[in-house]
């Protein structure tokens, strides 16, 4: 009986590890959801080996008559991480606060970013000092990064809206991985 215990607390444990790790198609279709009702547009949400953290929308500053007012929903800031222990208590959250942008899903973290995804309205503009190199048929503006930490920046514009991701070079992340992730939303974006 006591084997049988242990077998079973094991396979509960390796059962809770494997359903903390990695973007879940539930977490991505609320993320995508949220987007479309908040936004009106509707963009591929990409699965990944992170975890989801965040979903930020960020908000257009109006100023009418000297005073400065929250406008309309401009962007969402989709947020991916290496892990999730370290949330943001309540008081840091207070600190962190931003008044252009607004947390609508997940939580706030103080764990290393793995990939930044940045959704605009319209689309992204161009990119400085960016070259411009094609992905699956699709020109990408494509930045490498090399200072305190490496990032591949890559900026892409489809029908309506336009990504901006910033795709960190941490653990055995490579350039190859960030450009994979380009390549999997263009294929569902077209």
């Amino acid at each position: 009986m006591k084997k049988y215990s242990i077998i079973v607390a094991l396979s509960l444990l390796v059962l809770l590890i494997s359903c903390s790790q990695g973007t879940s198609d539930s977490e991505t279709e609320v993320v995508q959801e949220k987007i479309n009702e908040i936004l009106g547009i509707n963009p591929y949400i990409p699965q990944t080996d992170f975890p989801f953290g965040s979903l930020l929308i960020g908000y257009e500053m109006d100023t009418e008559e000297g005073e400065v007012s929250t406008g309309d929903p401009m962007q969402a800031e989709v947020i991916y991480y290496f892990s999730k222990d370290a949330p943001l208590d309540e008081e840091m959250k207070k600190v962190w606060g931003d008044e252009r942008k607004e947390l609508v899903y997940g939580d706030l973290y103080l764990d290393n970013t793995a990939i930044q995804m940045t959704i605009s309205k319209g689309g992204i503009g161009e990119m400085v000092d960016a070259e411009s190199i094609e992905v699956d048929g699709h020109e990408v503006q494509y930045q490498v990064i090399n200072e305190e930490l490496d990032v591949v920046i890559m900026g892409m514009d489809f029908d309506g809206y336009g990504y901006t991701i910033q795709y960190f070079l941490l653990e055995d992340e490579t350039e190859e991985d960030a450009i994979a992730f380009a390549e999997e939303i263009i294929n569902h974006n077209e």
